[in-house]
């Protein structure tokens, strides 16, 4: 398995502390995956939508199967 996160950084909330917001969204997706994935007691698959602090969809969190 693999777990896949994409993050678009064109929206206008990365123009003014675009590593703030990114770790804002990176501690958002590590959360989803722990109460969403591995709460289970194992790794599912399934996606997942990240919101910057505005509520646009920004990107994903994903886990896979290779």
């Amino acid at each position: 398995m693999k777990l896949q996160i994409e993050i678009k950084c064109d929206n206008a909330i990365f123009d003014e502390d675009p590593f703030g917001e990114i770790h804002r969204l990176m501690d958002g997706a590590i959360g989803k995956m722990v109460r969403w994935c591995f709460g289970s007691g194992k790794l599912c698959s399934g996606k997942a939508k990240l919101m910057d602090i505005n509520g646009n969809a920004v990107g994903f969190v994903k886990v896979v199967d290779e």
